[in-house]
This record gives structure tokens, C-alpha cells and sequence, in this order.
């Protein structure tokens, strides 16, 4: 086996929310990141398109409809310090766009 054979790059996707001039924010569970403040978001499921993904992770974090307004960067981080959870190095390329609550409201999820 190749050492390349064991890596795997993910899409995935956050979304900001600024209301009021606040930014939301939600305190990782259950995942990597345990215990840490990050935007919503998560991974695109196949045959998802990226907004549909950031409309559904939004929902399912917090309670709210989301509208995406626009494009805010990319990044992709090399996670070395999941490999040996993984047996793999997790190589998560993330998409970040901005947008604005047009309904729902704020559950609180300890899933996410």
C-alpha cells in the first residue's frame, strides 16, 4: 500500500452569521474540536450542492433558516493530529460564506 492510500481530502463549509452586530457562534460537542467556539457548518453530503449543504447545516445546528449572501474565502488545513483517531491524515478543504437568518428560531443542539 502506497502511503498516499490512507488520505483523504473533505469538503466542507461554515457559514458566519452577523445579526445586531454579533457573530454566532457555537461551542463544538462530540467532535473534533470538542470545547471549542466555531461558526456552523460541517460536510457536504453527496449530491449536495454547497448552498443547499450550508442551508442544512445551519438548520441542524441551530434552529435557523439561513440565506447565503455571498462568498467569504477558502482554506484547507492539514489535521496531523487526527491521524491516529483516523489512521488517516484528514485534509478538510472549507468553504466560508456570509449570509443572513430569514427564519426558524435558536434550538439548542447537543449533537453538533
Amino acid at each position: 500500500m502506497n502511503n498516499m492510500d490512507n488520505k483523504v481530502v473533505k469538503v466542507g463549509l461554515g457559514v458566519i452569521i452577523i445579526r445586531d452586530n454579533k457573530v454566532l457562534l457555537g461551542l463544538r460537542q462530540g467532535s473534533h474540536g470538542a470545547g471549542e467556539w466555531a461558526y456552523p457548518g460541517g460536510k457536504v453530503e453527496f449530491g449536495e450542492t454547497i448552498f443547499e449543504a450550508a442551508i442544512r447545516e445551519t438548520k441542524e445546528e441551530t434552529g435557523f433558516d439561513f440565506e447565503p449572501s455571498g462568498f467569504v474565502g477558502i482554506y484547507s488545513l492539514v489535521n496531523e493530529y487526527l491521524e491516529p483517531k483516523y489512521s488517516a491524515t484528514p485534509h478538510p478543504v472549507k468553504l466560508i460564506y456570509r449570509g443572513n437568518i430569514v427564519g426558524g428560531e435558536l434550538i439548542k443542539n447537543n449533537e453538533e
